[in-house]
């Protein structure tokens, strides 16, 4: 049923669907079009849907928005939160919010907003506050299950979570997401996994939530995945293929934005494989002592990957 809606609003007709009757000048009688609602899209989840890390707290919703307009998409978003700066602001983000709270309001908001699409990205907060992580994976399971109970046509877009830059989280992080797989394995053919756990590093804002560059990818990633599920749609820029990005990080206490180029790793570069050919890095200027007792300073350009 959802894939016949979204086909048809992206031909502006719905094919084979007709409304009241009517008689052409022959006098035969003809069917009139109906024409399409929009489809309802539900961002679901906690601080990253919401869009915190991005300076217009657009999250990937407004990226997305417009991907689908270009591919002739006619998409509401909705929820009962207002955030971004993109036309349709509406969503379902909750920041701080668990798997177990989401869940407690979660029928009330489907019934309310009768989603015909619902993108998922939640977890994050249980692996932060530690709430009986080794269940996370089943709580998310049983959240599907109650998105499909009041929602049975729905197409559920379940993504992995994004990454951290804190290393015990991040670890917690990879053990739920890896999980992920199995515990879907078991649903219907309209659940379907986008895995955004390649949104680390580099991608991330601060310590959980990612930056303008982390929420384009997470945009393309569910662009893509709808796409092959609801489409086939247009194929769009990449943000995967960007060479130069202007990236905002935020780090004991200061937000700093600087241009980052993807090129070839600067001589003695660490933090990266050393069989890596190219990594992310910003130039940056720098004090450097010369002179036979190194009394002299100089300020040159050196390229860091921090």
């Amino acid at each position: 049923m959802l894939r016949k809606l979204v086909a048809t609003a992206v031909a502006a007709a719905l094919a084979g669907a007709f409304g009241v009757a009517t008689r052409g000048a022959d006098g035969v009688a003809q069917a009139a079009p109906v024409t399409p609602e929009p489809v309802r899209i539900m961002p679901l989840g906690d601080s990253v849907t919401y869009g915190l890390g991005s300076k217009t707290r657009s999250s990937y919703r407004t990226d997305l928005q417009r991907q689908l307009a270009a591919a002739g998409v006619d998409a509401d978003f909705v929820g009962s939160q207002r955030s971004g700066s993109g036309p349709d602001t509406d969503n379902e983000g909750h920041g701080g919010w668990t798997i177990r709270r989401i869940a407690a309001e979660l029928t009330g908001w489907l019934d309310t907003y009768q989603p015909d699409v619902v993108l998922l990205h939640l977890g994050t907060n249980d692996m932060a506050v530690r709430d009986d992580v080794a269940a996370a994976p089943q709580r998310l399971s049983d959240l599907v299950d109650q998105i499909r109970a009041a929602r049975p046509t729905a197409e559920i877009f379940v993504q992995r979570i994004v990454g951290s830059r804190k290393p015990w989280l991040q670890a917690l992080i990879d053990d739920y997401n890896a999980q992920l797989p199995a515990v879907l394995a078991g649903k219907d053919a309209q659940v379907h996994l986008v895995d955004q756990s390649g949104i680390r590093g580099i991608n991330l804002f601060d310590m959980v939530h990612p930056n303008e560059f982390g929420y384009a990818k997470m945009a393309h990633n569910l662009y893509s995945a709808m796409s092959k599920v609801l489409g086939p749609w247009p194929a769009v820029t990449s943000p995967y293929t960007w060479t130069k990005a202007w990236i905002c990080r935020w780090t004991a206490g200061v937000t700093e934005c600087r241009w980052w180029y993807h090129r070839a790793l600067a001589t003695g570069a660490r933090a990266v494989p050393a069989t890596a050919a190219k990594a992310w890095q910003t130039p940056r200027v720098v004090a450097v002592a010369y002179g036979k007792h190194k009394r002299k300073i100089r300020y040159v350009t050196r390229w860091s990957l921090t």
